[in-house]
């Protein structure tokens, strides 16, 4: 029995529900006039009593239900035509699916407890989520013990439902679900899984609007996705995929662990700047693989469910990385600041679905808002936060006050930006506070750094810079910020790609990284060659970012070491003041550089000197390479831009040199490790407030003295209690004490001034940190377990005790690295075959094959990852066991070179004569065949009766071409058509023949006799290799009043052309023409792998037959992206 019903626009809310259920419990018991107190007490055991309804989730089917609702979806049994298993639910981790296979049925059980009176009308209703349709329909449920049931009268209710037969659910949609149980009489509320108020508190359950009721959702996909990849789907739904593209964007669907989510709006996001010059070939916005952003216009993305939800959340399409392809280089940096306790964005990899396609691999990176700082306890509305965004003037230079038109001018602003053409580029973008429009609080901010920055440059107010600086920053959070971004290499940092944050309570300021994907770079975007020493002089442009001390000094981003390096006579271009005014700061004040400093060296041992990074990329690259690699296919990344020569080069590249940079090169500049021992014995209490049972308040406060000549880093360092060292205070990450120096952790900063600089000079300043009320009441909670209740004088300081930091076990050293780069002493990693040869490049030129004596070209072969993976995932425990066994020989570290070689002898041979290709045996051979045969082919092009309509004006990206009278049989045609033609074809370009068809059923009655597409193709000169080309086979249908408006309409079929190599003496390097083909059935298809021409022709004989016209398109296509080809083309024919 089968319904169809309109949606209901409005929920009874849950407060009407429970009366109802009251109402009924007493009509039952007739209780209406029972004194008070039996009234009350009746009342309270009804209404526990009255009913029950539940679904049972699989692993607590044979229990009862704690809750009132709760719902899962099942694996059919073997008597359905399904392919699925039960394991699949568990292989997804899931309690309940939220993915079913396209041939499998929503299985779905429910338990009703104590429903008397609802047994007879126990109902599933479902809908399609990602259509505009509001029809529900409903499908009743069996407890007879028949299938789906198993056991009759046991209160557990089933049905299978066949979506696609009953929604036409396919690949990409979303059912939304939900089970309702009416009584006979319907005098009784309908009881609902989910239950109304469940998009209050149950984080499993679609609400697909405010007004409608709740659903569980579940996506359908392909059968083969489970074993596609390792990671979350990420689902997006019903998208205009050009729109997405765009800035203006486009609203969708989403699908994510279970959640389904409604109107979802998705722009690309990036840089639109112009950065030929700065290092790289696109700017973000138009990367054709680009990031994104999605806004859900409310706090509802459910990323984690043990994580607040949120509002916004960006993709990043790790596209165009400094270096070969890692696609993990933004994770890793996350990784990094995570570490080192910088509070960055939380960031992971998913899949990607568009419209039931695969996409691509992305990382989900959280953005930084209101709900990321309530996350990490960063939250007031007082407080603000501001964005950098532009390319030179958020650098934190001071406004300039006499250009009041834009809302942040800066001294070096051209003043006829605003003046004559009223033009005010946006510079910061400000988040809070929301209410407020002014920017007062960065203003002042900026102008004291440049009043700190003038006192820094002279040496006899150094501490005037310091009373500054020390007043307006959270100088720990700023120190190690600036450390944990020299780690990481990250060269897009000075000017913008990170926010400023002000606490309002401390009235002070620190930085938040962002956009981290440009960390640990290689010195070129694409290729594994260092930069010579020239391209490091003073005057060359180039961004050798790994390589030159401009750009890899601990220094970077003060004004002697700025971001950009190009140099323009117009002001907007200028790029010597693209530093960072606050680094420059910091460096230029001594107290704070030797803190930076010791900051510095602190994460180099921490993360340089372990084998954190290997680690971190070797669990990535486990769990994400077989995306990363269909990714490269996907977006054309290709050759030796793949995954594994991306990490290979990371770790043995980038990773390797800057280990060397900061631990050799920059050694007199970093000073030496201060060991614990030497901090727990030279950092001590100096001095602290009274503790008694009234001392201990706003006044408390304790004073830590550095007795050391160097500066000691005590991040993580705490002070400890009494005998039993309780932890009343844990120093902040990046929390230096200089030689000689003092910090105080104090409960409230004002009184503590107002207590101790009564007698102080101008001059004076104090390194505070904030215990507020923890401090108190853990100093409290001290006091009372000691039992001191006398006043505790400088003598009995022993009291408090400074206790060493914990380390993160991912940081410690292992007892011996589980690689080795001594080749003589270590297994050489298994490899696969070589891959063929790319194109053959000098400099940007690509393509030659003569001439060209410093052209090169490489090759790659696959490496067994798999081991090289499980070696640096060996546990320290297992290092520890194994320290008394026979040392096992270990494994190489993989060099660039051992799945990389480098052919320079591509371009080394001299160029021969240009000639027209001759005929040799098997081009004549073909050319008598086609000619003596008209029902096995037909000619579109070159020798042969060619059929007429054909038109070559459809070629595009034609460099230049020339129609030779001579054709392939070495005959010339008196009639003086073309026989054949020399092309020149840019990247991409194609040489192609269009004709329109009015009657599709001839043309398709005649076209079903062929099978595949032959084209002879000879070279312009020797030795010209043999070129990669795309065939093409294009179809658009029209009908009066236009195209059709379907998927159909336009339809384009490709495949990489195999050739028929001949002898050496009768093939291409001969001069002669050489056979292209593909076929129609099995290499002809629609997409990334999708449909064959063949399937589509049969398929879709009513789409030939219902259009006015039908235009086909041939195209021979250069498989280029960049590289132009010349060559001849001699025929162009279907063959049967």
């Amino acid at each position: 029995m089968r319904h169809t019903k309109r949606r209901t626009s409005r929920a009874t809310p849950a407060h009407e529900e429970d009366e109802m259920r009251t109402r009924c419990c007493f009509r039952k018991a007739g209780l209406a006039r029972l004194p008070f107190l039996f009234f009350f007490f009746f009342f309270f055991f009804c209404f526990l009593s009255c009913f029950a309804f539940a679904f049972d989730q699989e692993e607590n089917e044979r229990g009862a239900s704690a809750n009132a609702f709760s719902m899962t979806t099942r694996t059919p049994k073997l008597e359905l035509s399904s392919s699925h298993s039960s394991s699949s639910s568990q292989a997804l981790g899931e309690r309940r699916r939220t993915f079913l296979e396209t041939n499998e049925s929503l299985v779905v059980r429910a338990r009703l407890e104590n429903g008397h009176g609802y047994e007879r009308k126990v109902y599933l209703k479902f809908l399609l989520g990602t259509t505009s349709n509001e029809e529900e329909k409903f499908e009743k449920m069996r407890d007879d013990g028949k299938y789906p049931d198993e056991t009759a009268n046991d209160g557990v209710y089933a049905v299978a439902v066949d979506v696609g037969k009953e929604l036409g659910a396919k690949n990409g949609d979303v059912v939304l679900f939900r089970a309702e149980a009416w009584t006979e009489s319907g005098d009784k509320k309908p009881l609902r899984s989910p239950k109304e108020d469940a998009k209050k508190d149950d984080r499993e359950v679609t609400v697909v609007s405010q007004s409608q009721y709740s659903y569980y959702a579940v996506a359908i996909v392909s059968p083969s996705l489970k074993s596609d990849t390792n990671l979350p789907v990420l689902h997006v739904l019903r998208a205009n995929e050009q729109d997405m593209t765009t800035d203006r964007g486009t609203t969708a669907k989403v699908f994510f662990d279970g959640k389904f989510y409604d109107e979802v709006k998705i722009r690309r996001r990036g840089s639109g700047r112009d950065e030929e010059k700065v290092g790289v070939e696109l700017p973000p916005k138009d990367w054709p693989k680009h990031k994104f952003k999605f806004d859900f216009k409310g706090e509802q993305f459910v990323w984690n469910k043990g994580e607040p939800a949120v509002e916004e959340f960006n993709l990043n399409s790790q596209w165009q990385e400094p270096g070969e392809e890692t696609y993990m280089r933004l994770n890793l940096a996350n990784a990094i600041m995570d570490v080192a306790k910088v509070p960055a964005p939380t960031t992971f990899h998913v899949h990607v679905q568009v419209n039931g396609k695969y996409y691509g691999l992305f990382s989900f990176v959280e953005q930084i808002d209101e709900t990321y700082l309530k996350r990490r306890k960063m939250w007031d509305e007082q407080n603000s936060l501001y964005k950098a965004v532009n390319w030179k003037y958020s650098n934190l230079r001071a406004p300039n006050a006499s250009l009041s038109k834009c809302p942040w001018a800066t001294p070096d602003w051209p003043r006829r930006w605003s003046e004559r053409d009223g033009y005010c580029p946006q510079i910061w973008r400000k988040s809070y506070p929301a209410k407020s429009k002014t920017v007062d609080d960065l203003w002042d901010f900026t102008t004291n750094i440049a009043r700190a920055k003038k006192y820094a440059l002279g040496t006899s107010q150094q501490v005037y810079a310091e009373k500054v600086l020390f007043q307006i920053l959270e100088v720990p959070s700023v120190i190690n910020e600036m450390a944990a971004q020299t780690i990481l290499l990250n060269n897009d940092r000075c000017a913008k790609n990170y926010y400023v944050f002000r606490n309002a309570k401390t009235k002070r300021w620190s930085r938040l990284p962002w956009d981290l994907e440009d960390a640990l770079p290689a010195d070129n975007r694409y290729g594994l060659v260092l930069c010579p020493k020239r391209d490091c002089s003073p005057k060359s442009t180039r961004y050798c970012v790994l390589t030159c001390e401009k750009f890899n000094s601990p220094l970077y981003c003060d004004s002697e070491h700025p971001q950009d390096i190009f140099y323009s006579e117009g002001i907007a271009q200028e790029a010597k003041s693209t530093y960072n005014e606050l680094v420059n700061v910091i460096l230029k004040t001594d107290r704070t550089r030797a803190m930076y400093f010791a900051r510095l060296r602190t994460l180099m041992n921490d993360i340089l000197g372990t084998n954190f990074i290997e680690r971190y990329v070797a669990r990535t690259l486990k769990t994400i390479r077989r995306d990363a690699l269909r990714d490269s296919v996907k977006w054309k990344v290709g050759g030796i831009r793949s995954i594994d020569q991306g990490v290979l080069q990371l770790l043995s590249q980038s990773v390797k040199l800057r280990r060397e940079q900061l631990f050799e090169t920059y050694s007199d500049m970093i000073p030496k490790t201060v060991t614990e021992g030497e901090i727990l014995e030279s950092v001590n209490i100096k001095a602290f407030s009274d503790i008694d049972d009234t001392g201990i308040g706003l006044r408390s406060w304790i004073e830590i003295e550095n007795n050391l000549p160097a500066a000691a880093d005590i991040s993580g360092f705490s002070i400890a209690c009494g005998s039993n060292k309780m932890k009343v205070w844990t120093f902040a990450p990046g929390t230096v004490l200089d030689a000689k120096q003092s910090i105080y952790v104090v409960a409230d900063e004002s009184n503590f001034l107002d207590d101790i600089t009564s007698n102080a000079k101008d001059n004076y300043y104090f390194f505070v940190q904030h215990g507020n009320d923890k401090f108190i009441e853990r100093l409290e909670k001290c006091v009372k377990i000691e039992g001191r209740s006398d006043s505790l004088s400088e003598e009995k300081k022993v009291f408090f005790s400074i206790e060493p930091r914990t380390v993160d076990r991912a940081l410690k050293t292992l007892s011996s690295s589980p690689l080795s780069i001594d080749s003589s002493n270590c297994t050489e990693p298994e490899a696969g075959p070589w891959e063929e040869w790319g194109e053959c490049c000098r400099g940007n030129k690509c393509g030659v094959y003569c001439d060209e004596p410093d052209a090169s070209r490489g090759r790659r072969r696959e490496l067994n990852f798999d081991k090289f993976i499980d070696q640096l995932l060996r546990e320290e425990e297992e290092e520890e066991e194994k320290l008394n066994e026979t040392p096992k020989q270990q494994l190489c570290y993989p060099s660039l070179t051992a799945n990389w070689q480098v052919d320079k002898k591509c371009g080394a041979k001299k160029c021969g004569e240009r000639r027209v290709p001759y005929t040799c045996t098997t081009a004549l051979q073909y050319a008598k065949k086609i000619a003596s045969s008209s029902s096995s082919s037909s000619v579109l092009f070159g020798a042969g009766k060619s059929e007429s309509g054909w038109d070559s004006s459809f070629s595009w990206g034609v460099k230049e071409r020339n129609n030779i009278a001579i054709g392939i049989d070495g005959q010339e045609d008196g009639s003086g058509s073309t026989g054949s033609v020399k092309i020149q074809l840019y990247g991409e370009g194609a040489f192609a023949l269009g004709k329109k068809i009015t009657d599709g059923k001839v043309f398709l009655e005649t076209f079903s006799r062929f099978n595949r597409l032959n084209v002879f193709v000879a070279r312009e000169r020797y030795p010209q290799p043999l070129p990669r080309l795309t065939l093409q086979i294009e179809f658009y249908f029209w009908r009066d009043g236009g195209v059709f408006s379907n998927n159909d309409a336009s339809v384009i079929f490709s495949s990489n052309a195999r050739f028929e190599t001949a002898t050496s003496d009768d093939g291409w390097q001969s001069g002669c023409y050489e056979k292209a083909f593909a076929s129609f059935k099995n290499e002809f298809t629609r997409g990334d792998g999708g449909e064959s021409l063949s399937d589509f022709l049969r398929n879709k004989k009513q789409l030939f037959e219902s259009a006015d016209t039908v235009t086909i398109k041939v195209a021979v296509r250069n498989a280029s992206r960049k590289s132009p080809i010349v060559f001849y083309v001699g025929s162009v024919a279907f063959v049967a």
